[in-house]
């Protein structure tokens, strides 16, 4: 009898914890999650080893974004830059925590409406013309 191993995870008041679980080849899926509170993610790895590294993956994004469970973090900061991606305007978010940028995505202007709903903020809207204009100082400079 071959064991299988699972990285997990787990969500309860918006913060998240993972962690490696060991089940027999035997074993239903089903009865050994059962026991697993707010369980939200499981992903069958070959070895123990690979489920202990992509748990401790997703640990490490976790805590960057400020969402571990056992982690005490402020509120990040998102700010978004108004742009236009393949042909679509929309906003570029960042989100800030500690003072480092720890994720950056695009949202369509269609979209971005629902998106303030979903982290539960509006970014502070950044002034893509003085970025441009601090890129060309910076060249004239060199």
């Amino acid at each position: 009898m071959r064991n299988k191993y699972l990285a997990v995870s787990t969500t309860e008041n918006e913060k998240h914890v993972a962690f490696d679980v060991k089940v027999s080849e035997n074993e239903n899926l089903v009865s050994a999650m059962a026991g697993i509170k707010n369980l939200t993610t499981a992903q069958i790895c070959e070895t123990k080893d690979k489920a202990q590294d992509l748990s401790d993956f997703w640990n490490e994004c976790y805590r960057k974004n400020g969402t571990h469970m056992y982690t005490q973090k402020e509120m990040d900061k998102f700010t978004a830059k108004p742009c236009n991606f393949q042909g679509k305007n929309g906003y570029m978010v960042s989100q800030i925590h500690n003072g480092e940028e720890v994720c950056k995505q695009f949202v369509a202007e269609s979209c971005y409406e629902t998106f303030c709903e979903a982290i539960g903020i509006v970014p502070e809207m950044e002034d893509a013309l003085q970025d441009i204009l601090q890129e060309n100082e910076m060249e004239l400079s060199m």
